[in-house]
């Protein structure tokens, strides 16, 4: 695939001026001004960027996971399973129940795993997704996240304040009293006795019995909240509707993201400038690969957000993607390769270890001393547009 960044120079009386356009897989630096008659040095950088994959499927997809980087799964609206054993290179769609929308699916281990859906619906694996088994979770409620704290151990959250339990790998549910009646969206543990669930109206519950009880959580909020990751024991971030972003650093107190606005920038945290405003995003699903580094997707408007910290949350940027559906779910199966999975079949990969040798091509070729290097001089005449190629060579993404 080939990228490309376009960038105006302006021959003025006395000085040249160089602005760069909207960001995109490839950098072309920052703005700068020569006097007329000087030069200055182009600079086209590639950028990690979320990379739209081919799915061959067209309908919604609520939640991917993958065991490894090659081999994962995504569940749909419309009741089917997808699966990959390359990467995402190639996609099977195996027609599980057409009438029921699959909400959830995660796996224990790699070879135990379950998805759970609309009207009680479950789902177990133990064979590595291969085939798939219902279990009577006991409720007729939607079931829209599940998190085990061991092999034996596991919860589920959804419908109106619905949390069910299991003590014996997933084979029979009992359900705990939440204490609310909002639906609940997410749910994770950090040890066997702590955990949160998050849900409609900015609710935030918190456990540190093992379930037993929920406390509330002041979240300032009254946005719906979608997903909750914690990088550390201590150190958590909620995410939702209307911009909503919390972290808590103890466990207990959360404050908002202070910025009113997303950054942009270079994957490397170079911010530039303010970009969308936070308010109109949909952050549907946070995930973090160490406790500094993290990502947030979702929707803006019709189309799809990709954000990522590198600092532990105290600043977001937004990230490069051709994806323009909304985005609905994230998994990292390693700190390197990240799969996201949304609307209208779309599924995107990032692989920060895969990028390949870049060949460039700057034109118009005027006034420059290389049209075929990343960082050409450019020494123009006359008022002049430069528009930079970036190619793999291989039709494949610049990640």
């Amino acid at each position: 695939m080939k990228t490309i960044k376009y960038l105006s120079i302006i021959l003025l009386l006395f000085f040249v001026t160089i602005s760069v356009s909207a960001q995109s897989a490839v950098d072309a630096g920052v703005n700068q001004t020569i006097y007329c008659s000087g030069s200055a040095q182009l600079k086209a950088t590639p950028l990690n960027s979320w990379a739209n994959l081919t799915t061959g499927y067209n309908a919604g997809l609520n939640s991917i996971c993958f065991l490894t980087e090659e081999a994962g799964f995504a569940v749909s609206t419309t009741g089917n399973l997808l699966s990959t054993t390359d990467g995402g290179r190639n996609w099977v769609m195996n027609p599980f129940f057409p009438s029921k929308t699959l909400y959830s699916i995660y796996f224990i281990n790699s070879t135990t795993g379950f998805i759970t859906g609309a009207s009680g619906f479950l789902l177990k694996t133990t064979d590595s997704g291969l085939n798939w088994s219902p279990i009577q979770s006991g409720v007729t409620d939607q079931l829209r996240s599940v998190f085990f704290t061991s092999a034996t151990t596991g919860y589920i959250v959804g419908g109106i304040g619905t949390i069910l339990k299991t003590t014996d790998g997933g084979s029979t549910w009992k359900l705990l009293t939440s204490g609310i009646n909002t639906a609940l969206y997410s749910v994770f543990f950090t040890s066997p006795e702590t955990g949160y669930a998050a849900g409609m109206l900015g609710v935030l519950l918190k456990t540190t019995n093992a379930g037993a009880t929920w406390t509330p959580q002041t979240t300032g909020i009254s946005s719906t909240l979608y997903s909750i990751h914690f990088p550390t024991a201590s150190t958590g971030f909620v995410t939702g509707a209307s911009g909503a972003l919390l972290k808590t650093t103890d466990g207990t107190n959360w404050s908002k993201y202070a910025a009113d606005s997303i950054y942009t920038g270079t994957d490397k945290g170079e911010l530039t400038r303010n970009g969308r405003l936070l308010k109109s995003a949909y952050m549907n699903s946070v995930y973090f690969t160490t406790p500094t580094t993290g990502y947030i997707t979702g929707a803006y408007g019709s189309g799809s957000i990709f954000m990522k910290t590198l600092d532990g949350g105290t600043t977001w940027f937004e990230l490069v993607s051709n994806v323009t559906t909304k985005m609905t779910s994230l998994c990292f199966p390693s700190a390197s390769v990240g799969y996201a999975a949304g609307g209208m079949g779309r599924i995107a990969k990032i692989s920060m270890g895969e990028m390949k040798p870049l060949t460039y091509e700057w034109y118009p070729t005027e006034g420059l001393s290389d049209a075929n290097i990343a960082n050409p001089v450019a020494s123009p005449n006359s008022t002049t547009w430069y528009k930079v190629t970036a190619s793999d060579g291989n039709n494949h993404p610049t990640l």
